[in-house]
């Protein structure tokens, strides 16, 4: 049984009080083809990349640097960033920008089952990039504050099927009435153009896309801001006490990783008064402001993760470099046993199996 839009959506409201001339509103077009246009300039090179990083972690040899959970993890993350970033391209910035709006309003503008999946994985990607990072910045944290548990908690033949289950399986509560049971539909958005909205199962905040990924947002931000804080704190306490140069590889795991989980901590920072300023405070001018703002981040967590891995990690260069059959020496460094209490554990910056490699 469906019901109504619900009056706690934002974007419903605005479709409910649509006029009628949407369509042919040029208010907002210009910043509206600005947000749509010029990330596709940096947005799929950038998923290019990301699937090179995907490819060359995928096929690598067990004896490869490549061959830990963190990378593993990333690539799960950068799969569902991308599959993120495509679906807010196509089902939240094209349709805004108004183009074949009156053509795709007569074909899409009627609630139907149909559409259903295109909310679902509009939403289920975006919550499961908020757990993937969590689950990344949690690995980079073992790593460094209990790195002679890192292998038990982490690496193994079913530790991966479990950590990706993990990823995927914890949307679906937050993401349930989305499913095939939903009518969905193109509405007419008054501050120009298109979006994709729904018709709510349950009158409840637990049924609502606006406050479940507010939850989802707000939880996942704030283990990712204590993990990413204890991880830096001990980490600058171990490399006091390092040799000089000793922690690089430390510190450029560590940098690839804050950066994914950083800026997914930004948009989950956004996401909590966004959707409650919104939905109670905001006119429409500010309601765009705040949606640029958030597409911003989006763009942020899509771009700057990939770069800098290219940027620091020497062995993600050279696999990528291997798939077009480039030779590259294997450079070998020998990494000097760390003692915990007496103890010899492996360096939070080598998690392979084959101690003499490095993985910078």
């Amino acid at each position: 049984m469906t019901s109504s839009p619900s009056v706690d959506d934002h974007l419903k409201n605005l479709a409910a009080a649509s006029n009628g001339t949407e369509c042919d509103d040029p208010t907002y077009v210009v910043s509206k083809y600005i947000q749509f246009f010029v990330p596709i300039f940096y947005g799929i090179p950038t998923v290019v990349l990301y699937f090179h990083i995907v490819f060359a972690v995928a096929t690598c040899s067990k004896k490869s640097t490549l061959n830990i959970a963190f990378y593993k993890i990333y690539s799960i993350m950068a799969v569902v960033t991308c599959v993120m970033w495509v679906w807010d391209m196509t089902t939240t910035r094209f349709i805004a920008t108004g183009i074949w709006c009156h053509e795709m309003l007569a074909a899409y503008g009627t609630p139907s089952h149909f559409y259903a999946p295109l909310q679902f994985v509009m939403t289920y990607s975006r919550h499961a990039q908020f757990y993937s990072a969590t689950v990344l910045s949690l690995n980079r944290m073992t790593a460094v504050v209990w790195p002679v548990k890192y292998n038990k908690i982490w690496e193994g033949p079913w530790k991966l099927p479990q950590t990706a289950a993990i990823i995927f399986i914890l949307p679906i509560p937050s993401t349930w009435y989305l499913g095939p049971w939903t009518r969905a539909l193109l509405a007419r958005y008054p501050m120009g153009g298109l979006t994709l909205t729904y018709e709510k199962l349950l009158q409840n905040p637990w049924n609502s896309v606006t406050w479940m990924t507010m939850f989802v947002g707000s939880l996942c931000g704030i283990v990712i801001l204590v993990s990413t804080l204890v991880t830096y704190i001990n980490l600058r306490n171990l490399m006091r006490k390092a040799e000089k140069g000793k922690s690089k590889t430390d510190v450029n795991l560590l940098i690839v990783g804050m950066v994914s989980s950083i800026t997914t901590l930004f948009l989950a920072a956004v996401e909590a008064p966004f959707y409650i300023f919104c939905n109670y405070f905001m006119n429409n001018y500010y309601f765009f402001i705040c949606t640029n703002i958030k597409q911003v981040l989006i763009d942020i967590i899509l771009v700057f993760s990939p770069w800098s891995m290219i940027v620091v990690c020497t062995s993600v260069r050279q696999e990528i470099m291997k798939i077009y059959g480039y030779k590259v020496p294997s450079a070998v460094t020998v990494v000097e046993p760390t003692r915990f209490n007496g103890k010899i554990a492996p360096s939070p910056s080598h998690y392979s199996r084959n101690s003499t490699l490095s993985i910078t």
